[in-house]
């Protein structure tokens, strides 16, 4: 679940390949990112572990492209943690 900080850097993105994801996303997280995924229903567990904001494809009405998966993502980050442009 996002925390309120403003000071974070997020990565969003869809994700479908799990074995691509357990070799990128701790390097990403060792760099300081968050990570928020749109993911297959059928690997939430597997993912759970590896972001800070998951949300199954059943969420969004299945996958409808990359482009409506970041954008769910960051809509629900806006709310989430409260971003504000400066």
């Amino acid at each position: 679940m996002p925390s309120n900080k403003t000071d974070e850097v997020w990565l969003t993105l869809p994700s479908a390949n799990l074995e691509m994801a357990k070799k990128t996303f701790p390097k990403w997280t060792e760099k300081g990112y968050m990570i928020a995924a749109v993911v297959p229903d059928r690997y939430v567990q597997e993912y759970a572990s590896m972001v800070n904001l998951l949300v199954p494809e059943s969420t969004i009405g299945g996958y409808r492209g990359w482009p409506n998966s970041v954008n769910y993502l960051c809509r629900q980050l806006m709310d989430e943690v409260k971003l504000y442009s400066a």
